[in-house]
């Protein structure tokens, strides 16, 4: 079905009329008859339908509505009547108003079984229902569906099925209720559907619309949020299982697409049709395996556009273990800690023994490959149940598959290049398939505290996860590309009170309960056959009840021993995914000190014990540096082992060390951030050698060190960031400009320039390093720009540099602000740079930063920009075919390329000037320029985005912190996430225009 060849499928939606009665608010379709687009005004002949029905006889089901209203067609009776004796299903589920229709077509909507019907009703009373479906009538609506039950009746028919549909709307939202009550009276179902233009008698009372609807959101923009694609995402499937054909034979693909035709089927065939270039490659565009294209009508849709935004991505990680759980847990926590943040897609590869007690399988898929083993208790050398070469090479035909059919955009090796240098060859090769993906890689080690890694193998990673706080991390040996993230735990830092159910249920009486663990068990043998020994010993002045855990690899013939020799009041156990519960609930844990059992006593203030294991010196060390006392099972007799014991039981609560245990959470944030990061702007200086008045920056004195940028810059790439901009006031007077740039290109980074264009000689040095710049301009006449500009020659220095970048193949984007003083004649800048500039934004100034009254526009000002001078700007778009921006403008239109945007401000002109004040207003949607950009301005403060910048917000700064540190720190991590126009973080977003809004009010 997605393949490059697209037989005609079963089902097609084709528009049997796209004419209408009625007047609906939010709705195009009146306006066609005087104002012909695209999709034209009329209806579907039936010699065509027919026509199309012989040639395609695979078509077995249509939906003729559309746009309009099919019951004011006049061949509809013979278009169903014929589509009864070929047997193809008819529905209308598009939509109909059902104000108009004869008797006689009623009757054959039942004879001849029309299949489905979904009737647009918004009211339950005539003021009510009219409010949108103006010039509608309630009382004709609901007698056509009692008459049509009445046939239906007549007949013995349950066809056409009904579906009352009810559009929710802040003037409509009390009768929801009512309207479901009638709708079953009527024999109908009731479903009801979020506007699509929030502005418009927006909801008043949430609560009553979620109660009333049974939704979780009550418009489409929340819905989004919460859901994490766009409210209508399954519109694209339209595209294959049932494409969208106009009335007059054009092709549409889907419902969404009014704008642009693929080809008449009536002319080329729809196979052919189907089968075109760019219809072909629009579906292989959708489904995000081939880069957006501007001619295809995909790139202006939100629904694709929030497609793009919210795929799940896709992450690997990849662990080998030789029988502890250490690994397994650091795993598992960061699979946990990532579902808790995102909708991901988490493929873990265990290269050991299977460990399905760990269950990693709640977060994500986990692959078992053919395991290999520790050759010896000592870890040295690899063995497996067959030929080790051969185990090796069904591993590499398993690793090559996951590649093809998982595609991860990130991946996370754990331990390696630390440890597991035993697998080095076959983890290697992994990362070589990884990169040829574009899949960002790292690293993911314990601490740091007596391997330091095999240095050869660092530049391999896009970074290096070391899960300890550089106090204990040894963070002056740690590579130039890592990140301390705190320590890795799987469990909650709650600690729950002692006297807790589980006490209550293990009932230990007045006994001591004595917790011991043994991790992985491959030791401790030694250990727990002394601690038997000493419990007998214990019980006779101390009662108590001894737990053993001893983790699922520990000897099965030692087990059994220890089995068969267990005292009264003492159980062994293998393995309890709830051991924190039991540590917590004890009167003394003991156990060995590796990383995990390390966490485990971090967390509780119960008593401790550790007893490091003797061939791991990593152990005591990471103990001691903890601030916990070591005990050596191998040469401590019983009798100390009972002293300790006792003295220990003495003790409660025991206080710990503090430690950072966050690093679960604090690694998920930055994959989050290295997934969704996708460009930086740097404001590396705020000199200038202009003096624009309009610029918030021109009375500051600051300047970001060259050192200090290249150590961002190093963070910038450890984030697989993929582009950086570097701006100012004017970044080519930065001393360091020349390095920088070179530094940023060695780094991997796409590099641009926000410039002004006065300072060519500079830019001379530093092209060979640049991919793209945006030089400022803001008029077409040359004594006026300067004057704006503050220095005379700026405009001719500025045409210079434009052609000087697009003679060296960088053709540069162009701004433009836009003022009371300028903005008449702002579309000639498009003719003077025809043919050398990339695109060209107009964007309106904003005043707020400086509090420069004299350049706030009147409102006739801005009526005749927006209406007189964007109209010259949009022709001159289309002529000189440059692409361009208003900012701000319209939200609907942003969709549009230059013609359409056009063709709706000439042709609707007084519509749009009834809503000019929707362009200023913020309409408290999601935000991706927040999840996907980042500045960081000369000073160090971090912001989201450049409605921010001159606002001051406490989310980081990199003269205090790393910009790792501040993009996963709490208030950055989740303000950025959880984003919205004009709230908490974004409240001041786009002030210097929301005031408009208001002027523009009152003169409507």
């Amino acid at each position: 079905m997605i393949g490059p060849y697209m037989s005609v499928p079963n089902k097609i939606r084709l528009e049997a009329c796209n004419m209408c009665q009625l007047k609906c608010p939010l709705c195009d379709t009146p306006k066609r008859k005087e104002h012909p687009s695209v999709l034209g005004y009329g209806y579907l002949k039936f010699e065509k339908f027919k026509e199309l029905i012989e040639k395609n006889p695979s078509i077995k089901q249509i939906d003729i509505s559309w746009l309009g209203e099919i019951f004011l067609s006049p061949d509809l009776k013979e278009i169903i009547r014929y589509s009864f004796s070929k047997g193809i299903i008819l529905t209308a589920n598009g939509g109909v108003n059902f104000n108009n229709i004869s008797q006689d077509l009623l009757k054959d909507l039942v004879k001849y079984r029309f299949f489905s019907i979904t009737v647009a009703i918004d009211g339950t009373t005539q003021k009510t229902y009219a409010k949108y479906r103006q010039r509608g009538s309630l009382k004709k609506v609901l007698s056509n569906i009692m008459l049509l039950n009445k046939f239906k009746k007549q007949y013995r028919s349950d066809f056409p099925f009904l579906q009352w549909q009810y559009i929710v709307f802040g003037h409509n939202e009390h009768e929801i209720s009512t309207a479901r009550d009638i709708a079953k009276k009527l024999n109908m179902s009731f479903s009801t559907k979020m506007s699509w233009d929030t502005g418009y008698s927006p909801v008043r009372n949430r609560e009553l619309v979620l109660n009333a609807t049974g939704e979780n959101s009550v418009s489409r923009e929340e819905y989004a949020s919460k859901h994490g694609k766009d409210y209508q995402d399954d519109i694209c499937r339209q595209l294959w299982e049932q494409p969208q054909i106009n009335w007059d034979g054009n092709l549409f693909g889907c419902c969404k697409n009014q704008y642009m035709s693929f080809g008449n089927v009536f002319e080329q065939g729809l196979e052919a049709v189907l089968n075109s270039e760019k219809y072909n490659y629009m579906k292989e565009m959708v489904l995000l395996r081939k880069p957006p294209r501007a001619d295809i009508i995909c790139t202006k849709c939100i629904v694709f556009h929030n497609r793009q935004i919210n795929e799940m991505k896709k992450i690997v990680l990849y662990y080998h273990h030789f029988g502890g759980y250490g690994h397994g847990m650091r795993i598992y926590s960061i699979c946990k800690a990532l579902k808790s943040i995102g909708k991901y897609k988490i493929l873990v590869i265990n290269s050991g023994v299977p460990q399905p007690e760990l269950n990693i399988k709640y977060y994500a898929k986990v692959y078992n490959l053919p395991p290999v083993k520790a050759a010896d208790s000592l870890f040295s050398g690899l063995s497996s149940g067959l030929d080790i070469e051969k185990t090796f090479q069904r591993r590499k035909l398993i690793l090559n598959m996951i590649m093809s059919k998982f595609k991860p955009n990130l991946a996370i090796i754990e331990h390696f290049p630390f440890g597991r240098l035993s697998l080095k060859n076959e983890i290697i090769e992994f990362i070589h398939q990884l990169k040829q993906k574009d899949c960002r890689i790292y690293s993911s080690v314990r601490d740091l505290i007596l391997s330091k890694g095999a240095k050869e193998y660092f530049d391999q990673f896009n970074g290096i996860f070391i899960h300890e706080d550089p106090e204990f991390g040894y963070s002056d040996e740690a590579p130039k590309n890592s990140f301390f993230t705190g320590r890795v735990h799987p469990y909650d830092l709650i600690t729950p009170p002692k006297e807790n159910n589980l006490k209550r249920k293990l009932d230990p009486k007045s006994k001591k309960l004595i917790i011991a663990s043994i991790g992985g068990g491959l030791d401790g043998h030694e250990l727990l056959t002394k601690l038997i020994n000493v419990k007998i010993k214990l019980d006779k002045k101390c009662p108590s009840l001894l737990m053993i855990f001893t983790g699922n690899t520990f000897p099965d013939d030692k087990y059994l021993e220890l089995e068969n020799n267990l005292p009264a009041d003492c159980k062994l156990i293998r393995f309890d995914s709830n051991l924190m519960d039991y540590v917590h609930t004890a009167d003394l844990f003991i156990s060995m000190a590796g990383y995990n059992s390390l966490n485990s006593h971090l967390l509780t203030d119960t008593p401790s014990m550790l007893f490091p294991r003797l061939s791991d010196q990593e152990q005591s060390i990471r103990a001691e540096l903890f601030g916990f006392k070591c005990y050596n099972y191998a040469t401590i007799s019983e009798e100390e082992l009972l002293k300790e014991i006792n003295s220990k039981l003495s003790i409660a609560p025991e206080v710990k060390k503090l430690a950072n245990l966050n690093g679960a959470q604090t690694t998920a944030r930055f994959i989050t951030k290295a997934l969704s990061l996708k460009s930086v702007k740097i404001r590396i200086t705020t000199k200038c050698d202009l003096n624009c008045s309009m610029c918030s920056w021109r009375k500051k004195d600051e300047q970001l060190d060259k050192n200090k940028i290249y150590t961002l810059l190093d963070d910038i790439s450890m984030l697989s960031v993929k582009s950086v901009n570097f701006t100012g006031g004017e970044p080519t007077t930065h001393s360091n400009i020349e390095d920088i740039v070179k530094y940023a290109k060695a780094k991997g980074l796409q590099v641009s320039l926000s410039t002004n264009g006065f300072n060519q000689s500079m830019l001379t040095k530093i092209i060979p390093y640049l991919d793209f710049a945006d030089i400022s301009i803001d008029s077409y006449q040359a004594d006026l720009n300067d004057n704006i500009r503050g220095k005379k020659g700026a405009f001719y220095a500025t045409i210079d540099s434009v052609r000087f970048l697009a003679k060296n193949k960088i053709k540069p984007h162009i701004n433009v602000t836009v003022r009371p003083d300028n903005y008449k004649g702002l579309h000639k800048i498009i003719k003077i740079f025809n043919g050398q500039i990339s695109s060209i934004s107009f964007t309106l100034v904003d005043t707020n930063i400086n509090k420069m009254k004299n350049l706030d526009f009147t409102y006739d000002e801005l009526k005749m920009f927006y209406f007189d001078e964007v109209v010259e700007i949009l022709k001159m778009s289309v002529m000189c075919i440059v692409p361009i921006r208003i900012t701000p403008f319209f939200g609907h239109l942003d969709e549009l390329n230059s013609f359409d945007i056009l063709f709706e401000i000439l042709h609707n002109k007084q519509e749009y000037l009834g809503r000019f004040h929707e362009i200023f207003r913020l309409t408290e949607k999601d935000c991706h320029i927040a999840k996907e950009r980042l500045r960081i301005n000369a000073n160090g403060d971090v912001r989201p985005c450049c409605y921010l910048d001159d606002e001051d917000i406490p989310l980081g700064n990199i003269n205090n912190n790393s910009l790792k540190e501040i993009v996963t720190n709490n208030k950055y991590f989740y303000e950025t996430l959880q984003a919205k126009a004009g709230i908490g973080l974004c409240s001041a977003c786009k002030k210097g225009y929301t005031r408009y809004e208001k002027l523009c009010l009152s003169k409507v």
